[in-house]
């Protein structure tokens, strides 16, 4: 699962700037065009700056695919590197932190043409840039997939890191995106109550959360319940906050009447959802027992399993 292949970055396609060099007509023809430069990507550098304001100006008003790619592979991590993008102090001051706010200074303004928002960095504060600036935007009223990923390969399975930045009190683009059914969300928190938008999803996938930015067991069911057309779901180290005396709490102590949950039954507060995909990594076996005692999947035709060593033999025997 935690394989970049998953996820593999488009390659950039010179085909636009190509035809649009043949001669003065097809030039014409090719920068006429909108849809062709309505695919932008940036990997930093100013060469990809430049490049993202001719695209941005050519594609006028068309719906936007942006793909920001600052992952840097684990191998390639410096020391001296990861101590200045670990504050925000001297993180202000690193190419990577200055092209970014760059390029997302140049993209806030066509919030209302984003389509798909794919981002991919290794380094939380380059991540946090990336969520102020998606509240700053009063909304994306066309948005179809959003995609935060961060590739950090030590994170804590109980407490996140920066706890600085652990209580969020933001909602991303004022929760107005009616049309958003993917969302993927590695690494990346939300304010999990206020972040109402999280609904009406076909594609939810949740990976690599501390236990104390995870959702509660409300918030998670809010999202799944509202989501009836759900139809692929992805859970790798993530998942509601707690086990199961904290799923209860978090729903009696709401406010829930508590005859409603069901407490005599084997499965209180359990759901079944229409999901055809789903995923399952790096959970605890108690936690996944619990999980589907609560959540019944009966239309599930792909299941993918990846797990640490641990005894999975009451697992097995639920599904």
């Amino acid at each position: 699962l935690h394989n970049e292949n998953l996820h593999p970055n488009p390659q950039p396609s010179l085909f636009q700037v190509l035809a649009s060099h043949v001669c003065k007509r097809w030039r014409e023809v090719a920068i006429g065009n909108p849809s062709l430069w309505s695919v932008i990507e940036f990997r930093g550098g100013t060469e990809d700056l430049e490049r993202s304001k001719v695209y941005l100006e050519r594609s006028k008003r068309a719906a936007l695919t942006i793909y920001i790619d600052l992952a840097i592979d684990e191998a390639d991590r410096d020391e001296e590197e990861e101590e200045i993008l670990s504050t925000l102090e001297t993180a202000k001051e690193h190419d990577l932190y200055k092209d970014l706010d760059e390029f997302l200074h140049l993209i806030q303004p066509q919030y209302q043409c984003w389509r798909v928002l794919e981002v991919m960095v290794s380094h939380y504060l380059l991540m946090h840039l990336v969520l102020e600036t998606l509240t700053a935007c009063p909304g994306a009223p066309v948005l179809e997939t959003l995609q935060l990923y961060l590739y950090d390969e030590h994170v804590d399975d109980e407490h996140f890191h920066p706890a600085q930045y652990r209580q969020q009190d933001f909602v991303l683009l004022n929760g107005d995106v009616p049309r958003l059914p993917r969302v993927a969300l590695w690494g990346v928190h939300l304010n999990w109550t206020k972040s109402t938008f999280l609904s009406g999803l076909t594609e939810l996938e949740l990976a690599y959360h501390a236990m104390d930015v995870r959702p509660s067991f409300r918030d998670f069911l809010r999202i799944l319940r509202t989501s009836p057309d759900l139809e692929s779901l992805s859970l790798c180290q993530s998942g509601p906050a707690g086990m199961p005396s904290d799923w209860l709490d978090s729903v009696v102590g709401s406010g829930v009447d508590a005859e409603s949950t069901s407490m005599g039954s084997e499965a209180p507060l359990s759901i079944t959802l229409p999901i055809v995909d789903l995923v399952l990594a790096f959970l605890p076996p108690d936690y996944l027992v619990a999980l589907l005692d609560r959540i019944s999947t009966p239309k599930v035709q792909s299941l993918a399993l990846d797990f640490d060593n641990g005894d999975y033999k009451d697992f097995l025997r639920r599904i």
